[in-house]
């Protein structure tokens, strides 16, 4: 059973109505990117208690705050992603990405250590930070997202709450509209006073593709 996990850098963000596009020098690598596929579907992620969305960053997530995953999947396949929280007050968020064809860069990198919950996020042209070594060009086309809305009190319209009845639990299920990688981003949104935002908690995710 084969794992893939990576590390990397950090820059700034411009949103742009649906498209978040990075202007910066440097791209980054989320610390975590776990490959979900039949024989591996299910991980336990750690992610901060804020890092899908933190108001101390304009409500943008922090790469390195949240957790990663990837998978693949032909177009119309149903998704299925389940999150469940072990820390109690804890509310998973997520992200899905596409990266097709526009994306020449490795599927590891991404445009910014900011990421945007609801949109497209992209850098043309992208280098490596360490090494200068140009990459291509990094697209992440925004496909869905949501987050846990039992017992949480965010009043947000920037995010769709997703409910199921139980706190701490997240479900995301779409119809895949692309053939090829997809990426997804976890991290918390709005905890509970009684959660510790400098430590990282375990959320367990599984992935299934049919």
């Amino acid at each position: 059973m084969k794992l893939t996990r990576t590390i990397k850098s950090i820059l700034p963000i411009a949103i742009i109505g649906l498209l978040s596009i990075s202007a910066s020098n440097a791209t980054t690598e989320p610390s975590s990117t776990f490959v979900f596929d039949a024989a591996n579907t299910t991980d336990t992620f750690s992610v901060r208690a804020k890092g899908w969305s933190d108001p101390a960053f304009g409500d943008l997530g922090w790469v390195h705050s949240s957790d990663w995953g990837r998978f693949n999947a032909v177009e119309g396949q149903t998704v299925v992603i389940n999150m469940a929280a072990k820390t109690p007050g804890l509310h998973p968020g997520a992200t899905v990405y596409y990266r097709g064809s526009t994306d020449t860069a490795e599927d590891n990198f991404i445009p910014d250590v900011a990421l945007t919950q609801n949109a497209t996020m992209a850098k043309w042209g992208a280098s490596n930070d360490d090494t200068g070594e140009p990459l291509g060009d990094i697209v992440m086309k925004y496909v869905t997202h949501g987050y846990d809305a039992d017992n949480n009190t965010a009043k947000t319209k920037m995010f769709i709450p997703i409910s199921d009845g139980k706190s701490g639990t997240l479900k995301i299920s779409f119809k895949a509209p692309y053939t090829g990688t997809y990426m997804f981003v976890v991290g918390g949104y709005n905890p509970a006073p009684t959660v510790a935002n400098g430590i990282a908690h375990n959320v367990r995710v599984s992935v299934n593709v049919k």
